[in-house]
Order: C-alpha cells, then structure tokens, then sequence
C-alpha cells in the first residue's frame, strides 16, 4: 500500500502520541549535542520506515528515479517532502534524510555505483539540519579521491570547518584534497599548519605541513624556470624529475582513495587524476605499489 505524505504525516504523528509516555525513558541515555529530542528521533525513524517502504513508487515518496533503475539512482528527496514529512520540523527532515543516507551507505550496490549524488545527500542534510556533523565524517571524505567532484567536495568541506572550528579533521580533509587531488602543495601546506593549531590535532600533521610547504616552494620555481626557457630539457635534473614523481606518487594515492586502477600513467591521466601536461618529453614511468620510477623511453 502507498501512503501519500499527509497520510504518513498524520500516522507518525498518531503513532508518536501512542509511543511517547511509555519510550520516555529509553531516550534519556542519549546525547542531546548532536541529536533532536527523543519525539523527533522517533518521528524520524519512523517516517524513514514508511519511505523506505515506499520505494517502488518514485512519485509517491519524492524520490527523482525511474522504478527500474533501482536503489543507485536515487537522489535525496526534495527539501520541501522532508520539511513535511517531518512535520515542518526541518531539523528532523535532516534526521530522515541522513539515516536513508547511512542505508544507502551500508547497501554494497550504491557502494559500487560509487556512491552516486552522495554530495547532493549531504548538501541537503546539513542545509536542513546544520548541528549534524556525521555526514561530513561519513560522506563527503568518502569523495576526496574522486576528480569530478573535488570542487564540491571542498566547499562541503569549508562548511563543515565554518561549522566545527575546533575540529581538526576538516582542515586535514582539506589539505588532503589540495595535494592528492589537485597537487597543490602550498595549499595542502596552508590546509595542515591550520590543523595543527586546532586542539588534540596529531603532532604529525605540522610535520607534513612544512614538508609539503618546501616541496611548493621547490616545484613552483622549478615551474617557473621551464616557463622562463624556450627548451623545457634545459632544465630538466634532479629536482624536476623529484617533482614529477611526487605528483605521479600522488595521482596514485587518489586513484585508490577512488577505488580505481593505479597501475601507469597512461590509467592515472584516463581517469582524471594526473594531468598529461606534468610529464616531461623523453622521460617514461614505471608505477608499482603507488612508487613512480623515472627511465629512458624506448
């Protein structure tokens, strides 16, 4: 049977009448910093029940799929059918949506789909409700490796520090992307030494942040003397070559963040993770368990 929404509405909100005194204490135990109040978990569980057994009918539960194509297609429902669905409570539609998000997470189709407009769940999460933080931890770090979306990933990202300050991992996550995404050392180095400012962050990660610091500031002048230079062979050596194969190591790193082949250069610039424009004419590679080798080309 398929429930319109002002049906589900109303049954969650009878339900949580019958519920409600004899639950009370059940709920005490649970934290209130990152959850609603015990009425509004319940409501969600319980309209997440009636979605979740509504699938096949896309019109019915707000879902924008076709019933053929199956649970990998599906978007988040639109922010209108969660606020109602919710009884206007928006923070609860947040609630409903990231517990359907935590079961399509744990469903081994959506996973190997590669997690299809995962960024478009957490976007319209946090955007009704701004206190969790779990679909950050959970979902966007589950999108650093991949190209296509590492723009969005890192303005989920900046909101997601904008709103934990005082959480070092979002600075981390960040500088992770800058590097392993888009090799821009500087600002991977700028990501980190914000970091580790933040309390309990891991000693290492200022470590890394001059290290990586040091290696912006060597490839960027050895960029800018093959600019300078009407041969890039003139100035070819040892710190290019260092460079080219900290960016290969690196595309590497993605490719398996991203669950894709790592194998050659020729698989990395396919799939978008290393730009062909790095490498340097006459120098051929060798990539093995993530280690890039410089030799002659045949």
């Amino acid at each position: 049977m398929v429930f319109s929404w002002g049906t589900r509405a109303a049954l969650v909100e009878g339900r949580l009448r019958a519920v409600s005194c004899r639950r009370k204490r059940e709920f005490r135990c649970l934290p209130s910093s990152d959850l609603p109040s015990h009425r509004s978990i319940l409501a969600a569980a319980l309209a997440v029940f009636l979605i979740g057994g509504a699938d096949r009918s896309a019109s019915a539960c707000g879902f924008e799929q076709r019933a053929e194509v199956g649970l990998v297609r599906q978007r988040p429902p639109p922010r209108a059918a969660l606020v109602v669905g919710a009884l206007g409570r928006k923070e609860v539609g947040g609630a409903i949506a990231w517990l359907r998000l935590v079961q399509l997470l744990g469903d081994p189709e959506y996973v190997r789909a590669r997690y299809p407009h995962l960024e478009v769940w957490v976007a319209r999460i946090v955007d009704l409700h701004p206190g969790l933080l779990g679909p950050f931890y959970f979902g966007v770090t589950l999108l650093i490796g991949d190209p296509a979306r590492s723009a969005t990933v890192d303005e989920l990202l900046q909101i997601a520090e904008a709103r934990a300050p005082e959480d070092f991992r979002f600075p981390m996550e960040r500088g992770v992307l800058a590097y392993f995404g888009r090799f821009d050392a500087l600002g991977a180095a700028a990501h980190f030494e914000r970091a580790a400012k933040k309390p309990n962050a891991p000693e290492f990660i200022g470590a890394l942040a001059g290290t990586l610091r040091r290696r912006g500031i060597a490839c960027s002048s050895i960029a800018s003397e093959a600019a300078s230079v009407a041969q890039g062979d003139s100035v070819i050596g040892n710190r290019t070559i260092a460079c080219v194969k900290h960016r290969i190591e690196a595309a590497t790193v993605a490719a398996r963040l991203n669950s894709d082949p790592d194998d050659s250069v020729e698989v990395l610039i396919k799939n978008g993770h290393l730009p062909s424009d790095v490498l340097i004419s006459g120098v051929c590679w060798d990539v093995k368990a993530g280690t890039a080798t410089p030799r002659p080309c045949r």
